[in-house]
Order: C-alpha cells, then sequence, then structure tokens
C-alpha cells in the first residue's frame, strides 16, 4: 500500500475540547477505579457490585446509569452482588481483552451486556481494557472515518437499524481490535494535546483517559 493510501484519522473531533474539563473527568474516573479494585481486593461484595454498576454513584459505570432500565434489571438477577463480583475478579487478572465479550456473554447477567460489562472491566483493569458505548464507538467512526459520517450511522442507530455501524448487536464485534486501535491513538494525541496546558498527562491508565476524551468529544461535537 502506497503512503497515499494510507488513511490518516480524522482529528477535528478533538478540536473543540476543554481539556480542564477533560483532566477533572479523567482523576475522577481514577479516583473511583481505585475504589472498585479496594472493594473487590477487601471481598466488600455489595459495596463493590453497587458502585461497578453505578447504584452508588454514576460515576461508576455511566453506561448503566444512563439507562433508567439497566440498573433494577440488573439487580433482579439471582445473586446478582456475587455474580457481578465474580465477573469483575475475572476483568482485573486479564492481560488481554480481546476475550471481555465472551466473559460478559458466559456470565449470563440479564441487563448486564457489552456496554455496561466493558466499562466495569475498564474500571477495573484500565490499563487493559476499555470501553465500548455509543461514545467510543462515535469517536471511532468519527476518527476513522469523519465526523459526518459518524453523525449518519449515529441517526440510524437512533433509528434501530441493524445496517448501522452502531447497531448495538454489533458493539461486540467491534470491540477489538479496531475500537482499541483507535482508542490507543485518541489517547495518544490527547497527551499530546495537554503537553502545553497545566493539565496533569496520564501515567497510565490509558483507557480511562481516551474515555474521558471520547465522553467530552461526543458531548462538544452535539453541543453539550
Amino acid at each position: 500500500m502506497s503512503a497515499e493510501e494510507i488513511e490518516m484519522p480524522d482529528k477535528s473531533a478533538l478540536n473543540l475540547l476543554n481539556w480542564g474539563k477533560v483532566e477533572a473527568h479523567f482523576l475522577n474516573r481514577v479516583q473511583v477505579s481505585a475504589k472498585l479494585i479496594r472493594r473487590h481486593n477487601n471481598n466488600q461484595i455489595r459495596a463493590f457490585a453497587e458502585l461497578a454498576i453505578g447504584s452508588e454513584e454514576d460515576t461508576g459505570n455511566y453506561s448503566a446509569a444512563e439507562h433508567r432500565t439497566i440498573r433494577p434489571g440488573i439487580a433482579e438477577n439471582p445473586n446478582w452482588l456475587g455474580r457481578v463480583y465474580t465477573l469483575a475478579g475475572q476483568f482485573k487478572l486479564l492481560t488481554d481483552a480481546s476475550v471481555v465479550p465472551d466473559l460478559i456473554s458466559r456470565a449470563k447477567i440479564k441487563y448486564l451486556q457489552i456496554g455496561v460489562g466493558s466499562e466495569m472491566s475498564c474500571m477495573v483493569n484500565p490499563d487493559i481494557c476499555w470501553v465500548c458505548n455509543v461514545r467510543t464507538i462515535w469517536l471511532h467512526l468519527a476518527w476513522t472515518k469523519s465526523p459526518g459520517k459518524a453523525e449518519e450511522e449515529l441517526k440510524q442507530y437512533r433509528e434501530g437499524a441493524s445496517e448501522s455501524d452502531m447497531a448495538y448487536m454489533r458493539w461486540a464485534e467491534v470491540y477489538h481490535p479496531r475500537i482499541w486501535e483507535t482508542l490507543v491513538e485518541v489517547a495518544a494525541e490527547g497527551e499530546d494535546r495537554v503537553r502545553t496546558q497545566e493539565i496533569v498527562v496520564p501515567a497510565g491508565k490509558r483507557f480511562l483517559w481516551a474515555d474521558a476524551i471520547a465522553a467530552y468529544a461526543y458531548d462538544s461535537y452535539h453541543g453539550k
């Protein structure tokens, strides 16, 4: 493939970001991530599970918090506290995040699907696992194609079109390796952009950093 044929990322989705807000969001998530890991290490099953699905505070799992039916739905599962705790324990041990969708599927926890599950995996293992939700997939499409293309797919997703690149049934399919590649690039670009500002450049936790960028890129593009 010639140099002319290699597609360069479209970085324009990051142009509107308030990097101070991204930093604050990231640091808050790092703090909650550390809290989750401590609770899991200390066998605080209920306290861990309630924070892991965002019941204690939204920061624990925004994917669950954004949909009113998810948290009560998860809580209807038999022994949901122990099952969420056990699943998170599997996530903590991973050195390869490509198995995250399979672990979620095998856990068979109703209402805990790829969005909520991948976010939980990132919160307990943020150097290895990443979030796969509307915001990260939107940024992936904006980065690899264009913000305009991401908007087209988002519109189709909201209309329930199965052929959309953002169709929920395809989230596990795009989880790896395509989003991994994008989020690694996004995290590095974010570090470059804040290097000249008085902003903390993250040491590790790159997928929490990338997720913070994705959240604010999506919101900024949509005027939030």
